[in-house]
């Protein structure tokens, strides 16, 4: 069984290359951004990618779409490089960043919508937590020109929230928790009695 390293150990075999051979700290590079981008979400950044113009090509449109939220220009960018990426043998590990494409749409949609209105002038504004299936399907559908039934968006959502369940621990199913959905649970705790 292969042994799990963690960022720290795959970082700092970037720091042990000497910094005169290019070629080695790009073909560490090439394997090390897929990698970062998974287990930190961390995208390169321009100053890095600077010396390299081949990696420069690759990985910034991917980056840029994947900041913006754009999932249509993440495929198209994921199709351009596809030869390359299945050359280097990486391709299934930048597919997965659609997923951070994905998250970073939904919460914009989630800060675009906004703040409710405030009960008294005294509260402080809240921001807006119900947001319909709707919205997101128009913020998915933007980029492309088809629209996605909203069965297809629900399950993009779903998964999305299976997947940060996953990714903090929480027990599943998550309802059965007083903490997240305080309200829910005092009145499915009420109706039981």
């Amino acid at each position: 069984m292969p042994q799990r390293r963690d960022p720290e150990q795959r970082v700092s075999s970037l720091d042990r290359v000497s910094p005169n051979p290019l070629t080695s700290h790009r073909l560490i590079l090439t394997y090390l951004i897929p990698c970062h981008l998974l287990t930190t979400h961390t995208l390169p950044t321009h100053a890095l990618l600077s010396p390299y113009p081949r990696l420069q090509q690759i990985f910034l449109p991917l980056s840029r779409c994947i900041k913006k939220g754009d999932l249509s220009g993440f495929d198209a960018a994921l199709v351009a490089g596809e030869d390359e990426f299945v050359k280097r043998r990486i391709y299934l590990t930048l597919e997965r960043g659609r997923d951070i494409a994905l998250r970073n749409l939904l919460r914009k949609v989630f800060i675009a919508g906004g703040f409710e209105e405030a009960k008294d002038a005294t509260t402080a504004p809240v921001r807006r937590t119900r947001i319909t299936v709707s919205e997101f399907g128009a913020a998915i559908s933007l980029g492309s020109n088809e629209t996605m039934d909203s069965d297809e968006v629900e399950c993009l959502l779903a998964n999305m929230i299976y997947k940060v369940c996953l990714l903090f621990s929480f027990p599943l199913p998550f309802f059965s928790s007083p903490l997240i959905f305080p309200q829910i649970f005092i009145i499915l705790q009420r109706g039981a009695r």
